[in-house]
């Protein structure tokens, strides 16, 4: 569990990084999870409202977190997102898995941190290391 909160607090800071950078003091995410919370998998979302504290903290930002729980069947649950992204109203986090990646980097709904803030070693907090 740790590590899960710890990777849902870099992502968070990484992604706000960029924002807080162009010196924006507070703003939405909306962050959409697939997650049968009556079956217990509520914390596949609510993990990003544990780290918005630390998060908004760290950056000196206020954050606003729009967070989508949806118990959709999982082929809709992707069918919705694909239309969302290509119709430029996707959510600005989505959880999915590793096998998605292949197609939706291609297809630029992926977005390479480096892209939106640089180097991303600078907010590592200690939960990887960089080899420079």
């Amino acid at each position: 569990m740790f590590k899960l909160r710890t990777s849902i607090f870099m992502l968070l800071a990484i992604l706000l990084f960029g924002v807080a950078a162009q010196a924006q003091e507070e703003f939405t995410i909306t962050i959409r999870c697939i997650a049968n919370v009556d079956g217990g998998e509520g914390w596949r979302c609510d993990n990003f409202a544990v780290a918005e504290e630390e998060v908004e903290e760290l950056l000196g930002v206020e954050l606003n977190l729009n967070l989508i729980q949806d118990s959709a069947p999982w082929a809709d649950y992707k069918n919705e997102f694909l239309l969302a992204a290509q119709s430029g109203e996707a959510p600005d986090i989505i959880l999915s898995g590793h096998e998605d990646v292949g197609a939706w980097a291609p297809a630029g709904f992926i977005v390479p941190m480096e892209a939106l803030i640089g180097d991303v070693c600078d907010l590592t907090v200690g939960a990887v290391t960089c080899d420079e």
